[in-house]
This record gives C-alpha cells, structure tokens and sequence, in this order.
C-alpha cells in the first residue's frame, strides 16, 4: 500500500513538472530563435560593411555605417553597424549590432547580439619604380632593362630607387616612366618603409597562401623539375614559419628569430610556367635561371641574379639584414644574360587579376561582445 501510494505521487510530481515544461519550453524555444536570428543580423551587418568597404561609390563614414541607422532586414530583424579605422591604414574595424524582431530595448520579445572584429584586406605597395631596393645595388653588363616607362596607368615611375647607392658598370638601360627620373639614390628608409609589407602584412600573405596550397616553408629550388605554381599568391616562409624583427637597422643588429631561420629561394633553368601572381619570400632570392614572372617580386631579404629573368611588374627588396655598412645588398649581373623589369600597374597590384582584393575577416578578432 506504502509503495503504491509513493509511486502515485512520483508520477503525480512527473505529470506537473512535464505540464510546467510544457508551458515554458515554447517560450524557451522562441527566445532561442530570436537570439540566433539576432546574430545573423549582426552577421548580415558584417556583410553589409565588407560590401560597403569593397565599393567606391559608398561613404563609409556617414550614416548607416557609423552607427546611427538601423538598417531593417525584412520582418525578422535589423542591425546597426559601425565602421571605423583600424591600427594600420588596410584595417577596419566593425562592430555590428543584430536585433531580432525588432530592436527596441523595451520589448520583452526581442533580442540583440553585438559582433566586434577587424577586417583587413591586402596592402597596395604602390611601389614608386620597377625596382626598389632598401640598402645598396649594383647592377653589371649592358645586357639589362629596368624601365618604369611601359606603363604609366598607377602614375609616373622611377625605373630604380635605393635607399643606398645605385652602382652601374657597363651600360644598362634604366628608364622613368611619365616624367620620373630614371634613378633615385639615398631616399630615406622612412620613405622606403611605406612600399614594404609589415609582419602582420606578411602573416595575412601567408594565411592567403596556405588556403591556396601555395605556401612553402623553408629554402627552395624552383625549376624545371620543381616548378612553381603558374598563378596566385606565392609565399615562401622562414625555416619555422615566423617573421624576424631585427633592430636597430644596419650593421650590429640583432635578430630575433636568428637570421639563419631566413629562407633562400633559388630560381634555376627554365621549364617552367610563366608565375602570373606575386612570389614573396620570407628571406632571399638567388636567380640564375631563365624564368618570367608577370607580377609582384618581394623579397624581406637580398636579390642576386644572375640569370636571364624577365618580370612585367616590380622587384622590391627590404634588404632586413646588412652585414656591412658597405656590402652590396642586392646584384643585377647581366653580362652574358638578358634581365629585363618593366613595370606593370595591374600585375603588380593584383597579379593581373591573381590576388584577391577584397575584404578579409582578420584571424583571431570575431568575437562577441556585451554592450
């Protein structure tokens, strides 16, 4: 009798607790909906900002994109957005705010989630000559062209600027494009610094590049019987894949990693596709084959070549380690070999079409925040 009366009231107890689930659970269910459907807004707002950013026509500094519209998605929802500058000039950051079903905060029915994160998109060098060289350069033999005259469409165009010297022996064919001189020497680095990629410039490259299957690590031979990729974003990192910061600038410097972990890319005899994108290189090139590149051509590190290249973009060199106040730091040798650089706008902007250009969620900054 005990043990039948026990069971009636736990079933009595089940019957009311599953009734009580049963009135709140709808509530629960809909609250839930309207958060996710909250977040997609925010999400949508994140949309909404990359297009914007991606369009020329758009003033991403007035309303809505500065925090003070609502911007309604339908019966669902809407969002505020808000975008502003990021620490570096290709960053923007976006705070996105999503209401569901509306966004009133006296309504016991709706719901909002705020989204922070920073978009970033690759730098435009803009690089002011077909080469451009930190530290000193020296190029040998008649048998070369560097020439910022075959196109003029980013503006005039040094053939070859240096922050060192530029040395000449024989008598190579150095031109400027729309007025430029053909050469500029002793610019200063401050000057040279803003064409050339930062350690979060190059951390982007490489996240671009790992996503492609066009990421390599550690020294590398490109020739005929390891060829190169025939278009996109080439990115040939450091031994253990990190960026080395060296200070101060010039003879004496340290660093960190140790400047061995650099990489070297050596560039052999022909057979190979003709690389349509950009080759970037965690360290040096050394380039004594026969290759064409229509392109970027960046090296953290020393140029050496001494084969018969041709590039239909730009060279640059940063030159991150010297060795001695009077090295030379980068050699064009074309004696008994054809070297020919002309600039091309499109090729070095985007790789004629290669590199994306768009607006990139940068790694690690989605997250959501409370108001």
């Amino acid at each position: 009798m005990f043990s039948a009366v026990m069971a009636l009231v736990l079933l009595t107890s089940l019957l009311i607790a599953f009734a009580v689930l049963s009135k709140s659970e709808p509530s629960i269910a809909g609250n839930h909906a309207r958060s996710l459907q909250a977040r997609a807004m925010a999400e949508s707002g994140v949309e909404q900002a990359i297009w914007a950013l991606s369009s020329s026509s758009v003033n991403t500094g007035a309303a809505p994109y500065d925090g003070s519209s609502f911007v309604s998605v339908g019966t669902i929802g809407g969002f505020f957005v808000t975008i502003a500058n990021g620490t570096a000039t290709n960053e923007k950051v976006v705070d996105a705010v999503g209401w569901s079903p509306g966004n009133s905060t006296t309504g016991t029915r709706n719901a909002h989630r705020h989204v922070r994160l920073t978009l970033s998109k690759i730098k435009w060098l803009n690089p002011p000559a077909a080469l451009l060289i930190e530290g000193n350069v020296v190029t040998s033999g008649n048998a070369i062209t560097v020439s910022g005259a075959a196109d003029t469409s980013c503006g005039p165009k040094n053939g070859a600027v240096a922050s060192g010297s530029i040395y000449t022996n024989g008598t190579p064919t150095i031109l400027g494009g729309g007025g430029a001189a053909p050469e500029l020497q002793n610019v200063p680095p401050t000057t040279m610094d803003q064409y050339m990629f930062t350690n979060a410039d190059l951390n982007m490259l490489k996240s671009i590049a790992k996503a492609n299957g066009t990421y390599y690590q550690g020294s590398q031979v490109f020739n005929s019987t390891n060829p190169w990729p025939a278009h996109g974003l080439v990115f040939v990192d450091t031994a253990d894949g990190q960026n080395l910061t060296c200070t101060p600038p010039g003879v004496g410097q340290t660093c960190t990693p140790a400047a061995s972990d650099l990489s070297t890319v050596t560039i052999g005899s022909g057979g190979m596709p003709t690389l349509n994108g950009w080759l970037i290189v965690n360290g040096s090139i050394a380039w004594s084959g026969t290759a064409t590149i229509n392109g970027l051509v960046y090296a953290v590190n020393d140029i050496a070549v001494s084969g018969t290249p041709t590039v239909n973009g730009a060279v640059i060199s940063k030159n991150l380690i010297d060795t001695s106040s009077t090295s030379i730091d980068s050699t064009f040798a074309g004696a008994f070999t054809t070297i020919t650089i002309d600039y091309n706008c499109a090729n070095t902007k985007n790789g004629g079409g290669t590199i994306p250009v768009g607006w990139f969620i940068k790694a690690g900054t989605y997250r959501e925040v409370s108001d």
